[in-house]
């Protein structure tokens, strides 16, 4: 009799262990959600200013750089044209200019010139394992896309490979983000070799994270401005000012759900683009670093790039 209720006891006892589990799982599993579509901005800008100590601090940047006489000559000449609005080029041939003039400025760092790259290193890591996180992976296989999720802004890469440029259709960073993406999964999933897999993922996910930096969606002049004192403003508020580090740790994430990766970092630079007008407005209104929309704005185009580095997780290993 009392093995019977000992039997009765631990069977009781196993059941509302396994509902507990599987309530727990059902909290805390995140959900795969169709990728947003990518909607026409609320706020919007016809022909944004350039302030002249940025244009000056660009004009010297050129005329320090690496370029022929000739070379120089015709870029200023063709900058001054496009900022006056006194060119006759289309809006192509003005945005590959722009590109050329954004390509030498963020070679040289003009504003900040001890200082590297911002919108990684700190941000990129911090972002790649918590996306590991949310989605379950092993200590070990979150601390690797930890590790590796910043190495390829130490390969020397053009900034162009970095980039998804909307108007142009053109730049490197949904190719690479699908190139990596598929060599992680064929590791993971083909090979069982999960060090390597996860590496490779962590490469996928960092230009998929590039994508999240709307000046990283535009060959344009507000764009080559904003470009440092955004990724500065990121650094500067990861851990301190507005925490966004702690911001991204308590946030409870979903997924979208990714079938091909380029198209997918091609949709995400489009909806981080939709935020490119008010954030140049408030760097224009000169309180870029306190407003709270622009805290507002940066705490969804994190929330974007986690989703979307989940996303990747699930793409690597379903």
């Amino acid at each position: 009799m009392k093995a019977m209720k000992f039997r009765a006891v631990l069977l009781a006892l196993l059941l509302a262990g396994m509902a507990m589990v599987s309530c727990v799982s059902a909290i805390e599993k995140p959900v795969g959600l169709p990728e947003p579509i990518i909607e026409k901005p609320e706020f919007s800008l016809d022909n944004p200013i350039i302030p002249e100590e940025d244009y000056v601090a660009v004009l010297d940047v050129i005329k320090s750089g690496n370029l022929s006489e000739e070379e120089k000559e015709s870029l200023i000449t063709a900058l001054d044209e496009i900022w006056s609005s006194q060119s006759n080029m289309n809006n192509q041939e003005k945005e590959t200019i722009i590109k050329k003039a954004k390509d030498i400025v963020l070679q040289n760092k003009p504003y900040y010139p001890d200082e590297e790259i911002k919108w990684g290193y700190d941000p990129h890591t911090d972002i790649a394992k918590r996306a590991g996180e949310e989605m379950f992976l092993s200590s070990m296989n979150c601390q690797t896309l930890h590790d590796y999720a910043d190495d390829p802004d130490y390969w020397g890469q053009p900034f162009y490979e970095h980039d998804w440029f909307i108007q142009l259709q053109t730049g490197g960073a949904p190719y690479w983000t699908k190139y990596y993406a598929d060599q992680a999964r064929g590791f993971i999933k083909e090979w069982g070799d999960e060090t390597n897999g996860f590496r490779k993922l962590a490469y996928s996910m960092h230009y998929m994270t590039d994508l999240s930096n709307p000046t990283h969606t535009e060959a344009s002049d507000r764009s080559l401005i904003l470009h440092d004192h955004y990724e500065t403003y990121l650094t500067n508020n990861w851990m301190s000012g507005w925490d966004y580090y702690t911001w991204v740790q308590q946030h409870p994430y979903y997924y979208y759900e990714i079938t091909d990766p380029e198209a997918s970092a091609k949709n995400e630079a489009g909806l981080s683009n939709g935020y490119m007008d008010h954030l140049w407005w408030h760097y224009l209104l000169g309180n870029f670093n306190t407003d709270t929309s622009v805290r507002d704005d940066t705490r969804q185009l994190l929330r974007y790039t986690v989703a979307y580095d989940m996303g990747l997780i699930d793409y690597a290993t379903r």
